[in-house]
């Protein structure tokens, strides 16, 4: 049977949330061997790293809530092409979502991962008075964020024609989209912003939640938005027609809210918002957030020109994006985002307390991770992407050939998915250490890599322009992330080198299997039916589980890498062997 990779050399009787064999690259200084280099002995000082199996655990959580969400995701994004197909009215759904989506990310989304968080973490382990300076930090960004969020949800409300008009009109590219179009984005523009407030009082239950070790709530949030989307989008869309999208959006950030209640009591940190503006926290993240609400706002507007740009390409493009967005959200989110966001907090408290080395060990094992899952997940899903594709959204009003653009999308977003992956991690990194500058500065010139490219390429290529433009864009932000950090904490020789190479050989292998099998079922074909193409990713999926870990257990016998395993997972391992 098939073995989960394990180190060579494992020793048994050491507590279970440590590992077997000294993790190699962790010397004092907080980096590691250069490519090629031996193991070298960890510091005889206590490991205040995240312990492998806690790390393992975290992300598991998250991992756990992240695959439901992304699910549910692909549901409600199959069950949208299916009530509605692709055309100007979800073309006018898409240009409000990101309306909605932008306003949440410049008022909480990235405050929270960024500064709330790292903030909030440090008052958790303050001292015995810290679930107090937790809670009245917490009530204070709740003022904040309901003020920012309430006023950016008004000013979006009036000025909604203002904004369809700047993501649809900049440029003269193409035919934009037509005045029945752009009047349905207006008004479900106004439908859908309530969800703002909700959202942005959920970032800060959330951050509290993860800041004290409680994940489990947060991490099954976007899973019960997406339920409550799909259950209203089902429910609504004969009386209210496109506007029962906008509603079950609102809906889930509700019932987001309303998840978080529970935990938080648990937690003994539920708090009403409250007026200690003067808490150092407050500082501590408004400081933080000024960098980061910078670099969303260069993000917002390469959003602008990127939807821009595609609505004057042709009818559906924009809605081919966001399906194909949707499959490598997925994979980013599955993987990247569990794993840097579980990461997170103990890179933060290693930062607090000045230990480089502890802090240097967590963020290889979470790159290890990362490289572990997201590397054979997204070779897998170029070399079946026709199935997949066909799979989740040819189905009701999607004709085959609009799905075939949803292929060509997600091709074309796959480089920069695996890019994005190790970004995200890096960047977090950067978080922890309350340095949210970089962060920023990486992303400026990676904008203006992603606006070289996409001005360059459209006219000619549409939309395959506009895709690459973004991986583009991801790989200049994972170069500079790695190339800048270096300086900072040595992640060049923290980055997992030979567990990437072994990573990538395995997945090779795995995905050309499944390609043969693809091919010999003929599950991309247009006319496949549904249970050839279940068939067809259910084969690629058993010949990953079976193949992959031992490619990987031969690696790490070999002495070619080394894959950190918990001993409650060894033992679970040598038994079943």
């Amino acid at each position: 049977m098939s073995r989960t990779p394990a180190p060579a050399g494992a020793r048994t009787g050491v507590p279970s949330d440590q590992t077997a064999e000294a993790l190699p690259a962790a010397p004092a200084d907080g980096s590691s061997p250069a490519p090629g280099e031996g193991p070298t002995p960890l510091p005889e000082s206590p490991d205040r790293s995240a312990p492998p199996g806690r790390l393992l655990s975290l992300a598991l959580i998250l991992m756990v809530g992240t695959a439901l969400s992304r699910v549910l995701g692909l549901v409600r994004e199959s069950v949208m092409s299916s009530r509605f197909g692709t055309g100007g009215e979800t073309d006018a759904f898409v240009l409000a979502d990101n309306v909605q989506s932008t306003i949440f990310e410049l008022t909480s989304n990235g405050v929270l991962q960024a500064a709330m968080i790292p903030a909030l973490a440090g008052l958790a382990v303050a001292g015995s008075g810290a679930l107090g300076e937790v809670r009245r930090a917490m009530g204070a960004l709740l003022t904040l964020i309901l003020a920012g969020t309430l006023t950016m949800t008004v000013l979006g409300i009036v000025f909604a024609p203002q904004v369809v008009e700047l993501l649809t009109g900049l440029f003269d590219v193409g035919t934009p989209p037509d005045a029945t179009t752009r009047s349905l984005a207006v008004d479900l523009v106004r439908w859908i912003l309530p969800a703002i407030p909700l959202l942005g009082v959920a970032s800060v239950m959330m951050a509290g939640l993860h800041a004290v070790g409680r994940p489990a709530a947060p991490a099954f949030g976007s899973a019960t938005r997406n339920l409550i989307f799909i259950a209203a989008t089902i429910a609504l869309s004969a009386p209210f027609g496109v506007r029962a999208l906008a509603i079950g959006t609102v809906l889930g950030a509700l019932g987001i809210v309303l998840l978080q209640l529970p935990a938080l009591v648990r937690a003994g940190i539920l708090v009403l918002p409250n007026g200690s503006l003067g808490h150092p926290a407050v500082g501590t993240v408004i400081r933080l957030s000024i960098p980061v609400t910078a670099s969303l706002v260069v993000t917002t507007a390469v959003l602008i020109v990127d939807r821009n740009l595609a609505t004057g390409v042709s009818d559906g493009t924009v809605t081919s994006m966001r399906y194909a967005t949707t499959l490598v959200q997925t994979v980013l989110g599955l993987v990247a985002a569990a794993v840097a966001l579980a990461a997170l907090p103990s890179l933060s408290r290693n930062f607090e307390e000045g230990d480089r080395a502890a802090f240097a060990r967590t963020l290889r094992r979470a790159l290890t991770f990362v490289t572990i899952l997201i590397i054979p997940v997204t070779i897998g899903l170029a070399a079946l992407a026709e199935t997949v594709s066909r799979l989740v959204f040819q189905h009701g009003d999607n004709t085959p050939d609009a799905v075939d653009q949803v292929r060509i999308a997600l091709l074309g977003y796959l480089p920069g998915t695996l890019a994005a992956g190790y970004a995200q991690v890096l960047l977090f990194a950067f978080y922890a250490r309350k340095n949210t500058v970089t962060p920023f500065l990486i992303g400026v010139v990676a904008a203006l890599g992603y606006g070289a490219v996409a001005f360059a390429t459209v006219d000619r290529y549409g939309m395959t322009g506009l895709v690459v433009a973004n991986s583009v864009q991801w790989a200049l932000t994972a170069a500079g992330a790695l190339v800048i950090s270096h300086g900072v904490f040595g992640s060049l020789r923290v980055m997992p080198w030979r567990e990437i190479a072994t990573c990538g050989a395995g997945g090779l292998l795995v995905a050309g299997i499944a390609l043969v099998v693809d091919r010999s079922l003929g599950a991309g074909a247009a006319d496949a039916s549904i249970a050839t193409r279940l068939l067809s990713v259910v084969v690629a999926l058993a010949v990953g589980l079976i193949l992959y870990p031992a490619v990987l257990t031969v690696a790490s016998r070999q002495g070619w890498a080394t894959f950190e395993v918990p001993d409650r997972l060894r033992a679970i391992i040598s038994r079943s062997a």
